[in-house]
């Protein structure tokens, strides 16, 4: 459904890595409200998060750095 309906099934999975899609149409206010309630949770807080999206601007990745994204790309991904 949405980012929100997520928070509890990684906290019963507990995966080893969540991938977050951010589309351009993405609302950042529900984005920082997802990110916030997973770093406040003490156990979502400890898997890593990675983040695949639009070009932003760097301030807006260090919140989200800020927040336990740990890689921001950015959108085609290529490989080398």
């Amino acid at each position: 459904q949405g980012k929100l309906d997520s928070i509890p099934k990684i906290i019963s999975i507990f995966p080893d890595l969540v991938i977050v899609d951010i589309q351009e149409e993405t609302p950042m206010d529900s984005m920082l409200e997802f990110l916030k309630r997973v770093k406040n949770d003490p156990n979502a807080s400890r898997i890593p998060m990675i983040a695949t999206g639009p070009l932003i601007e760097k301030n807006m990745i260090a919140v989200y750095a800020k927040l336990g994204i740990q890689k921001y790309f950015v959108k085609p991904i290529k490989f080398d």
